[in-house]
């Protein structure tokens, strides 16, 4: 008996005299490079917002960009990299974006309306419900991406690719597609009436319920149906 009770005294002293640890503060261990404490981390609800633009608000981000990377960055983004499967809910309005990458990215309820994306890259992408409202996309590759419900109307998509993409429910009215291609794609319910289609490449293409009214082709285009039924369908030859 006395033994247990020297064992437990003993024990006690040395609980009350061990060295304590000193506490490590939260941001000890996340200090950035410039000595400044990192942003505190967004709720859910925050994280969900869509992302403003505004000019002149800058910050700069360094590594793969991240919904919150992108809050305030002004200028030409033509560096910025969007990590693979990473979806965004921004507005870029009037943004520049030329040669913007975001191959293989996810974007939902986006608008792009105003901006300047001449060279853009959305290859393998998928692109729901979102505006190109009066962009300056020449050039731009849609190449095997997924667009849902995206409105094109208007648009300068000069030399845009769109080989092997599925466009469902597309909005091309009035949109300049000069040149552009859209060789193996799915363009089902999707509506050119009024496009430029002078030189485009139509070829090879799934039309299930499509519209051309009062699209414009030349000797150039290349038509996934022929002159006589083209015409049924009110397009208007040029040459």
């Amino acid at each position: 008996m006395l033994t247990r009770r020297l064992f437990i005294l003993l024990f006690c002293l040395l609980s009350v005299h061990a060295p304590q640890a000193w506490p490590q503060t939260p941001d000890d261990s996340v200090l950035r490079e410039d000595g400044q404490e990192p942003p505190e981390a967004p709720t859910a609800a925050a994280a969900n917002e869509p992302v403003q633009w505004k000019e002149g608000e800058c910050r700069t981000s360094k590594g793969p960009a991240r919904i919150k990377d992108l809050v305030g960055v002004c200028g030409d983004l033509g560096a910025l990299r969007v990590e693979k499967g990473h979806p965004l809910s921004l507005r870029f309005q009037n943004t520049r974006l030329m040669g913007l990458r975001t191959m293989f990215a996810f974007f939902t309820r986006v608008s792009f309306d105003g901006s300047q994306l001449e060279g853009a890259e959305f290859r393998e992408s998928v692109i729901t419900r979102s505006s190109f409202h009066n962009v300056q996309c020449q050039r731009c590759n849609f190449s095997g991406a997924v667009l849902r419900s995206c409105q094109m109307s208007p648009a300068d998509l000069t030399g845009a690719s769109f080989r092997g993409a599925r466009v469902q429910n597309g909005d091309f009215q009035k949109a300049v597609l000069v040149d552009a291609d859209f060789r193996g794609a799915n363009l089902s319910y999707s509506n050119f009436d009024g496009a430029d289609l002078r030189g485009a490449q139509l070829n090879e293409t799934v039309i299930l319920a499509t519209t051309w009214k009062g699209a414009r082709v030349n000797s150039r285009t290349r038509l996934p149906f022929s002159s006589e039924v083209a015409r049924q369908k009110g397009i208007v030859f040029l040459e």
